[in-house]
């Protein structure tokens, strides 16, 4: 049996290097959903021009203010893309779990083209209805 005395390479760098061949792993999937092979749009995204309909889509069937219980299907019950205001706390959170294709749950992917729309929503600082986030 080893002790920590004999180990080469220290259990942490261990643990990192797993996690880092996962992060790469998951990076081999459907290329199709990569958003950095799109072109991300020049103009300004905000949440009155693309995102609420992404969000409508994809999302709202289990995260919106107005379901409770067994029909948020599983959803926690402050996660919400059915207004501005609930949906930018979590913007991020739902773009990362969209593109892994972990959301939305038992749906289709978002496609790629919305995914990078998401992104450049946040890139350009989430605005509401206009550049300025009015």
């Amino acid at each position: 049996m080893a002790t920590m005395k004999q180990w080469k390479t220290p259990p942490r760098a261990l643990a990192g290097v797993t996690v880092a061949g996962f992060v790469l792993a998951a990076g081999c999937g459907d290329k199709q959903n990569a958003v950095q092979s799109l072109d991300v749009p020049d103009t300004a995204v905000t949440w009155c021009s693309e995102i609420e309909a992404i969000f409508a889509a994809h999302c709202t069937r289990c995260h919106a203010s107005t379901k409770q219980g067994a029909e948020r299907n599983g959803a926690p019950p402050n996660v919400n893309f059915d207004s501005y205001d609930a949906a930018v706390p979590n913007a991020s959170l739902a773009f990362n779990l969209m593109q892994s294709g972990a959301m939305p749950l038992g749906g289709e992917r978002v496609p790629a083209d919305e995914l990078a729309l998401v992104s450049a929503w946040q890139e350009q600082g989430t605005p509401r209805c206009d550049a300025t986030g009015d």
